[in-house]
């Protein structure tokens, strides 16, 4: 490989960064577990659950070394951790590139907004991802107060709206519609790197979308077989898509089911990382 090749191998990465998603790494994904012992989001909110059992922190150097481009960091993992911990976090080898949040839009969520936005701003994050609400009679409400905490980050900070079932974009041309309403191109939405996604094709979504996508949520890649996850990439590709990916679960997340051990877990999250990697290189 000449120099020339060499740099074009380095730009082709650096235009698709690929994240490690903290959530598939932990145990603790879904319960509550009332009165935890140490709890930054109870101090800060008054939200009580139990805390992760994963350290992040112990994790971030190998994701490194792995190729992972950066983390997307589960709340949970920043509000939830002891101070110790949290410190760690933000003096991470690996960047926090995108804060992965569950505040909510209503006015009622003003306290819980803060809370997120400090840790925004104190973890040094690239992007914060949110959900937008599912009440169609408050979205004036929801885009009023977006706007205002969005004019409170740094201008450089992405904002990514995790468009799926359950919320106000169950379609994919409502995902688009909101996204080019919102303006600032900071606003940005996701498609989840499947066959189809509320019973709607993914190249609908990558087209509805359209340059208002920038992050893309990738589960279980290896499971997809290499063809299906070149195919997916072409379509990106050919929308012109300049995005990132998170590996946001990965082989052994099965709901219902009892979590492999964490080794293995982190393990399948490199293996889908390289085929993602090849894909997008090809």
């Amino acid at each position: 490989m000449n120099m020339k090749q060499a740099a074009d191998v380095t730009k082709g990465f650096m235009n698709y960064p690929i994240y490690l998603g903290t959530i598939l790494l932990e145990p603790n994904r879904w319960p509550d577990r009332p009165g935890a012992t140490y709890s930054r989001l109870q101090r800060l909110s008054g939200i009580g659950q139990g805390p992760p059992r994963v350290k992040v922190s112990e994790w971030l150097a190998r994701a490194k070394a792995a190729g992972f481009d950066g983390v997307e960091l589960w709340e949970n993992h920043a509000l939830l951790c002891d101070d110790e911990e949290f410190e760690t976090l933000r003096q991470s080898p690996l960047p926090v590139a995108v804060y992965s949040s569950y505040f909510g839009l209503a006015d009622s969520d003003e306290p819980r907004r803060r809370v997120a936005l400090d840790a925004v701003r104190q973890l040094g994050a690239q992007g914060v991802k949110y959900n937008f609400g599912a009440e169609q009679a408050r979205v004036a409400e929801y885009v009023r107060n977006l706007r205002a905490w969005a004019a409170e980050l740094d201008p450089a900070v992405r904002i990514v709206c995790e468009c799926h079932d359950g919320g106000l974009f169950e379609r994919p041309e409502d995902a688009g519609r909101m996204m080019a309403e919102l303006g600032d191109k900071r606003f940005q939405g996701t498609v989840h790197f499947v066959d189809t996604y509320a019973e709607r094709p993914f190249a609908d979504w990558v087209k509805a979308m359209g340059s208002r996508l920038g992050h893309v949520h990738v589960p279980r890649v290896v499971a997809h077989g290499a063809a299906a996850v070149r195919e997916r990439v072409r379509i990106l590709k050919d929308h012109g898509f300049s995005g990132s990916f998170t590996i946001e679960f990965t082989t052994g997340i099965d709901w219902g089911q009892p979590q492999p051990e964490v080794e293995a877990l982190y393990q399948s999250a490199v293996a889908d990382m390289r085929m993602l990697r090849e894909a997008l290189e090809s």
